[in-house]
């Protein structure tokens, strides 16, 4: 098996180097990069990692990212120019890891002689540093994942909605697949259609997401999603639960608010471990010390 991983980034120099560097020991072969209107040093990482690592980047211009549309472009480059016959559709902030001896590269060619397609299930980290630390990045900072999550009644009015359980939230699983095929990737890689499709649930695979970096950054992403999605009328008709939320508290002045109580201290990480709605993960922590 050739694997390739694809991911899609528009600022996120702060990830890009973790991310190429981990998944290569997993057993990640080569990776196609596409810089969504990137204005940062991430190009300029990858030529770097490039000279070591099978790396395809190129740019995209287009003032609306075409999710569904763009993963398939860069799957199609997998195939077609680096021969792989394997595809992780992830994103910059995802990292999947096994819960067994084996790599991820290795438990997925066992579980290609049955099945075309692998499921993962996704779980957040919570954005935490325990004392005596300083931030250096995601997956050097965090610990703590949502073991636990719960799900959000999403026809509840926005105002009810706390940032605590926003934290805690269920979170769709994403899909691993075949190349050979291969038609259609869902925004957001959670469905794939493949021809003979035959599909499993991995329960020696997981991914583990990173949705918050730090407040700042957290509050420009934001502001960037929900001003991209209001300027076509396609997506706002149809933006999803996430953009229509953080919109609300933007126009109800309540965004900043929200987003400090999205990282949280010593005593709610303390009662949440009581509750075991959060566990300790540092297998990617300890990957970069």
């Amino acid at each position: 098996m050739k694997l390739a991983m694809t991911l899609p980034i528009k600022n996120h120099a702060y990830l890009i180097k973790q991310n190429i560097l981990y998944h290569h020991t997993q057993g990640i072969d080569c990776f196609v990069v596409m810089l969504n209107n990137s204005e940062d040093d991430s190009e300029k990482i990858l030529q770097e990692l490039a000279k070591n690592i099978d790396i395809i980047s190129y740019r995209k211009t287009d003032e609306i990212f075409m999710d569904a549309e763009f993963r398939l472009e860069m799957a199609i480059k997998a195939r077609d120019i680096l021969k792989a016959d394997w595809i992780v559709n992830n994103d910059i902030d995802e990292f999947w890891i096994t819960s067994n001896e084996k790599n991820l590269k290795s438990n997925l060619e066992e579980l290609s002689t049955k099945f075309n397609t692998v499921y993962a299930e996704r779980y957040n980290f919570i954005p935490y540093i325990e004392d005596g630390e300083a931030y250096k990045s995601p997956p050097e900072s965090f610990k703590y994942i949502v073991n636990n999550p719960q799900k959000i009644d999403k026809s509840r009015p926005f105002s009810e909605i706390s940032p605590l359980e926003f934290m805690l939230k269920t979170n769709a699983g994403k899909a691993t697949c075949s190349l050979k095929g291969l038609t259609y990737i869902a925004a957001g890689s959670h469905e794939v259609q493949i021809e003979n499709y035959s599909k499993t649930i991995s329960d020696n695979l997981s991914i583990l997401h990173y949705p918050f970096s730090t407040k700042e950054t957290l509050k420009k992403e934001i502001y960037k999603k929900v001003e991209n999605v209001l300027k076509d009328v396609t997506l706002k008709e149809n933006q999803n639960w996430h953009v229509k939320l953080f919109e609300y508290l933007i126009n109800t002045n309540n965004i900043e608010t929200f987003i400090n109580e999205l990282f949280p201290d010593k005593d709610i990480i303390t009662n949440l471990l009581a509750k075991n709605l959060i566990t300790k993960e540092t297998s990617i922590y300890d990957f970069f010390k």
